[in-house]
């Protein structure tokens, strides 16, 4: 697949980077609208998250509760990019990019440059679906998984920055990013994650990630991210404390019990919810009807938006009838896209035609 990120992200008639598109999604509350149609729908907008977000971004992809012993692996694909993280003998966690990124495939195939994540044998492809952990006895050296992850050579993987925080465990494939910000740092806000994990599921909803986001937290009250604590939005959801690191972690507690969900955008208008609850083992909180039910009100909400777009869409990326945006968590999460979608990456090369390519992760 050729992509020419320096040449711009253009679709439906707009360059999708263009800081105008996105005024009215990041006006005041009273004002603001939902984002720009395409930011819903179109694959090119799909490739500008996976270059300005997902691959910039410390993003969630579990918990070390998915690793617990030596040599187990967590697999994940972070925008179009099959990474995993792995335990150590010593007990420290280290990411990489998979062997088999296109699986065995020596270009990436027509079905799978669409947007939505095909079911192929090889998981380890940056454009397949992902499959669960996997333990050490099935990563034997010779055996299948072995060649796709790890290959002869895994010290010759390249590397992905791995942290952790209150035993979530973040990425960052970008080798130049900063490291985790102090205000991220999750042990206070949930500080039952480090207990025991008492039920874990996962979900798939036909909602685009950004949307299903703001519907599984259903703030009715954002309170301000305290200074130093940007990359959290916290609120509250009826008897729930809800809150949202950016761009994918989601967390509801209702007392000592946790739900903890990472999204992981399956297609360009369908999300894999991760579900992993942590409890007292006699807590009767049924979490997953919760997620289930708000998951569900997100993919309505996603169905009635496409219908008035095709009812009303004048051709172009944007449209000056977009609804309000009334969600506060909604709010949040656009502020934060477009921030990163609009953001500038300067270029250190002189040749200006070409020097933006390097600096772009494809």
């Amino acid at each position: 697949m050729s992509r020419r990120p320096e040449l711009g992200y253009l679709d439906e008639g707009v360059n999708l980077d263009d800081a105008d598109l996105y005024r009215r999604a990041i006006e005041e509350a009273s004002n603001c609208t939902l984002l720009p149609p395409a930011a819903y729908r179109s694959l090119v907008f799909t490739h500008l998250e996976d270059e300005r977000v997902w691959t910039r971004d410390w993003v969630c992809i579990g918990t070390e509760h998915d690793v617990v012993a030596d040599g187990d692996m967590l697999p994940y694909t972070v925008g179009y990019h099959g990474i995993h993280v792995r335990r150590d003998p010593d007990g420290a966690l280290v990411g990489a990019f998979n062997m088999a990124q296109h699986g065995g495939c020596r270009m990436v195939p027509l079905q799978c440059q669409n947007g939505t994540k095909t079911g192929c044998s090889f998981t380890s492809c940056g454009y397949s679906r992902d499959r669960g952990p996997i333990t050490s006895a099935e990563l034997e050296q010779g055996s299948g998984a072995s060649h796709q992850y790890l290959g002869l050579r895994p010290e010759r993987l390249l590397p992905v920055q791995v942290d952790t925080q209150s035993a979530l465990i973040f990425v960052n494939l970008d080798l130049d990013a900063s490291p985790m910000a102090k205000g991220r740092k999750a042990h206070n806000l949930v500080p039952a994650i480090d207990d025991t994990r008492t039920a874990e599921r996962w979900f798939e909803f036909d909602c685009n990630w950004k949307l299903l986001a703001q519907h599984l937290l259903a703030m009715d009250e954002a309170r301000a991210p305290a200074i130093g604590d940007y990359a959290w939005l916290h609120g509250v959801s009826g008897e729930l404390n809800v809150a949202w690191c950016f761009p994918n972690l989601l967390v509801l507690s209702n007392g000592s019990s946790r739900c903890v969900i990472v999204l992981q955008p399956t297609a360009i208008g369908r999300t894999l919810c991760r579900v992993q609850v942590f409890s007292a083992p006699d807590d009767g909180s049924d979490w997953f009807d919760r997620v289930e039910a708000r998951g569900q009100s997100g993919v309505w909400s996603m169905a009635a938006l496409s219908r008035s777009w095709r009812n009303e869409d004048d051709g172009s990326g944007s449209s000056a009838t977009q609804p309000l945006q009334r969600d506060p968590a909604g709010i949040w999460g656009q502020r934060r896209l477009v921030e990163r979608i609009t953001k500038t990456i300067s270029s250190r090369d002189e040749l200006q035609l070409f020097g933006r390519a390097k600096e772009y992760m494809i």
